[in-house]
């Protein structure tokens, strides 16, 4: 496949795959749960509005004011009080987070007067899903008692999306998204009280009835005017605190009801004053001043119970009571800030896939650097940009998948194909390497961290040399090129037979080729490896003869000893092979087998200790150009292939050389004669039988001793 077309095609593939897992549920749920919490943590915490305030009913005032630990049992005569103070004090709203849901005749008076007293103080709903049969479930809105919800200026629930991570709430609720949250309430009556002047005029000329509580205008005819005449929201403008607020209003009916929280750090990060410091004593003018003009917000903490988890819920800096998440509400629609979803699903779907696949052709870099340093600049620039939209607009652009999913992918596609690409130049120069030296030694040259010795090494091995006989005259009657081919599929039958021995061929000019085999002095195994490949190579070239229609025998020649095995040429050139008399040997005894008429002659100590092959010895040979005689033994097969007349045949040959050898001419002659009546083909046999005959006719013409002097050019007749 061109590398190209690979690249566009995993990007396509890394890009789909990350987009269409993007509009799956489980996607939504690890982006809030994960890649908002991230952003919010690069973001780190920032200043809340100075309007809201907390009064926490925390443990420290449990235990200052003897009220105990549950809160349905604290009296409300307190609640009374705290109302008081903060109206005495001059906060324009109090809103209760507890829901006063049973009776208490005598104490629930006195809070009654002190919020009619108040004239700005919210209490809050509790809604519950009520059973009714099977998987059936009803809404249930548990309100005030009716004695306290008269006296307030409003009662509303406030609503959180379902889950322990406190990451979304509610504005509107009910079956058509018309009936405001508290945080909701909160919000409109700040408009009615303290902003949005143009909206409240309008809203007030079309109000027949009287004043509100406080003077203000009802909150549905301010919702209704806004929605009716939403001109007044400009007019306002967008850029003053009221412009802000009655955008949230706003957007609250116009669109969807559910918003996200903007935390401002951990709890307790918006003013929060202790329940206790409020009720006990007077009032001093610091706590005075941090509570005039300002929306509050009454209810308990995360430390008010500490052995329970009950009403406890985790933001993203940590966890977090109710109070906390109601007060972020009400910030969070004063400012109009918000977190939004910068794409919507179609936008995502799309902003995904493009992502993976830039991701997806970055990865297919030939450096493994390169890609590297590519995706993860490309990772920064993607985090950097979502921070800055993050901290500037409450813009939120996908997190976990683009991160966490495909930067991951991306930089194992480049680490896996960057490996996988280097293994196929690997294995492509390994090769075409071990084409001409030793798998062990081009493993070596392949890594840098390795060094070869161009001294080469001194060792124990086993040389054979072939040669192709009838090759000349088959040269000069072929083409070239035909020529070559036909040597291509010759040692396509040759060499497998050595390699499979766990030899290598260090040599091939012509028809000609080297094998070796290297080990420690005394290996039997590695001097039968060597033998089974010069039989395996003889029966190959007997059907490649048959397959291509021609007669190409082949001769062989062994020799084991010591040899050299190196590189041989200069620095910039050089061949590995090996040099040695072991190697000249093998060499002579191959061109030997044209004198004898034979296939595969060994060095006779090449034999020792090794059964299983039927051999045959052929006598002393004086090869060219040595001064020592060497002792020859023909390999013949395997033994258990051998026919039965063979080993016969072989004890008379042996029988005859040993008559010779004695200088028992005759005899010898006889024996040899007969023979080669019974074996004409026998080459050994004709050869000793003509070499009896001359010595009779010459007894003075051979060289003194036993052994047979051979020429290196061409191989001598016996004198």
């Amino acid at each position: 496949m061109p590398s190209n077309l690979k690249r566009h095609l995993f990007g396509l593939f890394l890009g789909l795959s990350a987009a269409l897992f993007g509009l799956t549920p489980v996607a939504s749920v690890l982006e809030e749960m994960s890649g908002l919490d991230f952003l919010f943590w690069l973001r780190g915490a920032i200043q809340p509005p100075a309007e809201v305030v907390t009064i926490g009913i925390d443990r420290n005032s449990s235990l200052a004011l003897g009220a105990g630990d549950d809160p349905a049992r604290w009296p409300r005569s307190l609640h009374a009080q705290a109302v008081r103070r903060l109206h005495a004090a001059g906060a324009d709203l109090i809103a209760f987070d507890i829901v006063f849901g049973d009776a208490h005749p005598e104490e629930d008076k006195e809070l009654a007067a002190a919020i009619r007293e108040a004239g700005n103080v919210v209490l809050a709903d509790f809604l519950k899903l009520r059973h009714l049969q099977g998987d059936v479930y009803a809404e249930s809105l548990e309100q005030p008692v009716s004695e306290l919800a008269d006296s307030a200026v409003a009662s509303a629930p406030f609503l959180l999306v379902q889950g322990a991570k406190a990451n979304r709430f509610l504005t509107l609720h009910g079956e058509q998204g018309e009936r405001p949250t508290l945080p909701m309430i909160l919000l409109q009556l700040r408009l009615a009280m303290a902003g949005g002047k143009a909206l409240l005029s309008a809203a007030a000329a079309d109000w027949e009835g009287s004043a509100g509580h406080g003077g203000t205008v009802p909150l549905d005819r301010l919702t209704k005017t806004l929605l009716e005449q939403p001109e007044l929201l400009r007019r306002e403008g967008t850029d003053t605190q009221a412009g802000h607020q009655l955008q949230a209003l706003a957007e609250s009916y116009a669109g969807n009801p559910i918003r996200y929280f903007n935390h401002y750090g951990p709890a307790g990060t918006i003013t929060r004053i202790p329940y206790h410091q409020l009720v006990e004593g007077d009032v001093d003018p610091d706590l005075a001043s941090m509570l005039h003009g300002k929306v509050v917000l009454v209810g308990f903490t995360e430390n008010f119970q500490p052995n329970t988890t009950e009403g406890i819920y985790y933001s993203p800096f940590s966890p977090v009571s109710s109070l906390e998440l109601a007060a972020t509400a009400v910030a969070n629609l004063l400012e109009n800030r918000q977190v939004r979803p910068f794409f919507d699903d179609q936008k995502q779907f799309l902003w995904l896939l493009f992502w993976g696949y830039l991701l997806g052709l970055l990865s297919q870099s030939r450096a493994v650097s390169t890609g590297s340093l590519q995706i993860i600049l490309a990772a920064t620039a993607y985090l950097v940009l979502a921070a800055m939209l993050f901290k500037s607009r409450g813009l939120w652009i996908p997190i976990s998948i683009p991160l966490f999913w495909e930067i991951p992918v991306a930089l194992l596609a480049c680490l896996v194909g960057n490996y996988m690409t280097r293994a196929r130049e690997h294995r492509k120069i390994h090769s075409v390497i071990r084409r001409f030296i030793p798998v062990d030694v081009a493993s070596q040259l392949i890594h840098p961290e390795s060094h070869v010795h161009w001294d080469g090494r001194l060792t124990f091995g086993v040389c054979l040399a072939t040669d192709a006989g009838q090759y000349t005259a088959l040269a000069e009657s072929m083409p070239p090129m035909a020529l070559g081919e036909l040597m291509n599929r010759y040692y396509a039958c040759v060499f497998p037979a050595v390699t499979g021995n766990q030899g290598w061929v260090s040599d091939v000019v012509g028809d000609a080729m080297m094998a070796i085999w290297t080990g420690e002095d005394g290996n039997l195994d590695l001097r039968r490896r060597a033998l089974s490949a010069a039989l395996e190579i003889r029966q190959a070239l007997s059907a490649f003869e048959q397959d291509n229609g021609i007669v190409l025998p082949i001769r062989m020649g062994l020799h084991c000893g010591e040899m050299r095995v190196g590189f041989v040429g200069a620095s910039d050139h050089g061949e590995y092979r090996a040099v040695g008399d072991t190697v000249n040997t093998a060499a002579r005894l191959e061109a030997l087998n044209k004198l004898l008429g034979t296939h595969i002659l060994l060095a006779e100590g090449l034999t020792q200790g090794i059964d299983g092959f039927l051999v045959r010895r052929l006598g002393s040979f004086l090869l060219a150009g040595k001064v020592q005689p060497v002792s020859v033994v023909e390999l013949l097969c395997q033994k258990q292939e051998a026919p039965e007349h063979l080993p016969l045949m072989i004890d008379r040959f042996e029988g005859a050389l040993e008559l010779y050898q004695r200088g028992e001419w005759s005899d010898a002659l006889a024996k040899f004669a007969l023979l080669a009546i019974e074996y004409p083909e026998d080459g050994p046999t004709r050869f000793y039988r003509d070499a009896a005959a001359a010595r009779i006719s010459d007894p003075e013409g051979g060289p003194p001793g036993s052994a047979i002097v051979t020429s290196k050019t061409a191989p001598a007749h016996p004198v």
